[in-house]
């Protein structure tokens, strides 16, 4: 990522403040927010680090994420705390999403499957 630890630790906190889960509109704001960050903080940072919030949600999932879930451990020590609490809490985010819209569909073919059995019961009679 080519942060220093306190940027990369600046960028967590961002996100575990924010839980923005997949809300784009908080990605964003995360986004400019540590654009003027990584700017006023970071040498090798320009104003316009990130695009997007697109931008942001993709560079956390590729560096912290996926090596996260993958229990590869390539930053310092000291960010992992920081590093594990912003990926439970979108990993969270991401389960309950899951669980509604799974438990959701099951729901509706509960519902189906019991009309046609009420109509089928009125059907016989």
């Amino acid at each position: 990522m080519g942060w220093n630890d306190k940027s990369a630790r600046t960028y967590l906190v961002e996100i575990i403040n924010a839980n923005p889960g997949d809300d784009m509109n908080k990605w964003d704001l995360i986004a400019a927010k540590m654009n003027t960050i990584l700017y006023e903080n970071d040498e090798n940072a320009t104003r316009y680090f990130f695009y997007d919030g697109q931008q942001c949600l993709s560079r956390f999932t590729e560096n912290y994420v996926s090596p996260r879930l993958k229990n590869k451990k390539n930053h310092s020590p000291s960010l992992e705390p920081f590093i594990k609490a912003a990926v439970e809490q979108y990993m969270e985010n991401f389960n309950e999403q899951l669980r509604q819209m799974t438990s959701g569909s099951s729901t509706g073919q509960r519902e189906t499957a019991n009309r046609d059995d009420v109509d089928n019961d009125t059907a016989v009679k």
